[in-house]
């Protein structure tokens, strides 16, 4: 809810959740802000499951759910991407990043969850640190700064204890349930 609300997403975008799982940022992103969404994940288990939230939903025409690598995605018609993935796969020098690259240059945003792009700048950074939302956009493509020093850590999660970590699951499966139980 925060990353889109962040990112300025209206019913003219188009999100694609890379690593979509369960599918609710895109459920999110259809039903509050009028959204198209497409979900992309290669676990068949999860996604089979949000196509059940999406029927019970309504969204079949809103949102699409694609068992693919997102590694291979073609992301040109993406308006907003939302990343919730080990930032190893989209580090610098990597096929994601090339691909997050385009998007950005292309006026679109990317939004990541936790995890940073150490090779842009970020427009925007908001939330709790276990909840950390990241907005990037052409500005940030402008505005990126070569990373040369050795001493800082590569491209890493934000640091979470496991109380936060259990706290985010229960608030993420209340969410879920709310979904699945049809009140939103």
């Amino acid at each position: 809810e925060m990353a889109l609300r962040l990112a300025n997403v209206t019913s003219k975008d188009l999100i694609v959740d890379a690593g979509c799982g369960d599918g609710r940022v895109c459920f999110t992103a259809a039903t509050k802000y009028g959204a198209r969404a497409v979900g992309v994940d290669v676990d068949g288990k999860a996604l089979r499951e949000a196509a059940e939230v999406r029927g019970a939903l309504g969204l079949e025409k809103h949102v699409r759910l694609l068992h693919e690598d997102v590694e291979h995605y073609d992301f040109r018609n993406a308006t907003v991407v939302y990343v919730f993935l080990p930032p190893e796969l989209f580090a610098a020098g990597t096929r994601l990043y090339n691909k997050f690259l385009d998007v950005l240059v292309a006026g679109n945003r990317i939004v990541t969850a936790c995890s940073v792009l150490d090779y842009l700048a970020p427009v925007l950074v908001d939330g709790p640190k276990e909840r950390m939302v990241f907005v990037y956009d052409k500005e940030s493509v402008a505005n990126a700064v070569l990373v040369q020093d050795a001493e800082r850590p590569a491209n890493t999660m934000m640091p979470m204890s496991l109380e936060e970590g259990n706290n985010a699951q229960a608030a993420d499966n209340a969410l879920i349930s709310t979904y699945r139980s049809g009140l939103i």
